[in-house]
C-alpha cells in the first residue's frame, strides 16, 4: 500500500515539475538518488524538487502541509 501511495506522489511530483521546472534535470537527479544513495521513492522527489527550489511549495499545493 506505501508503495501504490509513493508512486502516485512521484506521478504528482513528475506532473508538477513538467509545468513548474524541468523534468529531464528532475528526472536524471531522481535516478541518481535512487541509485547512489538507496533512496526511498519519497526521499529521492524531494532531493530533486529541492534541487530547483519546488519542494515546499508542491507539499503545500498538493497536500496541504
Amino acid at each position: 500500500m506505501y508503495a501504490s501511495f509513493q508512486m502516485k506522489v512521484l506521478a504528482k511530483a513528475q506532473a508538477y515539475v513538467e509545468e513548474h521546472g524541468d523534468i529531464n534535470w528532475f528526472n536524471e537527479h531522481y535516478w541518481l538518488s535512487r541509485e547512489c544513495q538507496y533512496s526511498s521513492i519519497i526521499d529521492s522527489i524531494e532531493e530533486a524538487m529541492r534541487r530547483q527550489n519546488l519542494w515546499d511549495v508542491f507539499t503545500k499545493e498538493v497536500f496541504g502541509i
